[in-house]
């Protein structure tokens, strides 16, 4: 189901998704479920924000795993939504980094994603999702200059030094280009004969990096590497 909300002088359309269980379960059942699931991924592909909601009075289960883990390979915003906060009993200051800990250490993939506590019920906090919304979009279509992208990646490697991964020889990096957005996606231009000479360890230190430098919450990032003669700068 699909519904149009405006919310000061801005819409936002808000598909509502079939839940979704293990493949090999789906492909059991067939018929409506797998049909449904085939078109929750198909508008969680389109969407530019996708809102995983997950229930704070249990733990994340089995579906939210599903969902979470294939949500790590699309290029949507993520807003991680915790409903029914209204159950919880003596709140204090800490509670909720109590819980933030616990869900991000349960889908430890998807700590980029911000995490709302709320209530359908008492439309605690509800307001705030449309500036959550708001921010992640704005992050997703960030454009990064070339001179800031310079003075990151070289103060990256000042921090720590690029990492082997395969191959014999050290990866040395050259630069670094913005190529697209939605989500932010880069080139990152080595000197090397194979693009796997750099560790994938050392992707994730510059994407790490990267969400504290530019306030990347939210979005997917993509590092791809380039061999440099083979980049058009």
């Amino acid at each position: 189901n699909d519904t149009l909300v405006e919310v000061h002088g801005k819409s936002y359309i808000f598909f509502d998704t079939a839940g979704m269980r293990k493949r090999a379960k789906v492909r059991a059942s067939g018929g409506l479920e797998a049909a449904g699931v085939a078109k929750t991924e198909r508008i969680i592909s389109n969407a530019d924000v996708t809102l995983l909601v997950v229930d704070a009075s249990e733990p994340i289960g089995v579906q939210e795993r599903i969902l979470a883990g294939m949500l790590q390979s699309k290029r949507t915003g993520l807003i991680i939504v915790v409903n029914k906060w209204d159950l919880i009993a003596n709140k204090t200051t800490t509670t909720i980094n109590r819980f933030s800990e616990t869900i991000h250490g349960s889908i430890p993939f998807l700590q980029w994603a911000p995490l709302l506590f709320v209530s359908a019920k008492t439309h605690q906090r509800v307001d705030d999702l449309f500036a959550l919304i708001d921010q992640v979009q704005s992050n997703r279509r960030r454009q990064i200059s070339e001179d800031e992208l310079t003075d990151f990646w070289r103060q990256a490697v000042k921090v720590h030094k690029p990492v082997r991964g395969k191959g014999p020889a050290h990866p040395h990096i050259l630069g670094m280009i913005q190529r697209n957005v939605a989500p932010p996606t880069f080139d990152l231009i080595i000197k090397a004969k194979r693009t796997d000479v750099l560790h994938p360890n050392y992707l994730r230190y510059l994407e790490n990096r990267m969400r504290l430098k530019f306030d990347l919450m939210g979005t997917p990032i993509i590092i791809n590497v380039r061999i440099a003669s083979s980049v058009a700068l």
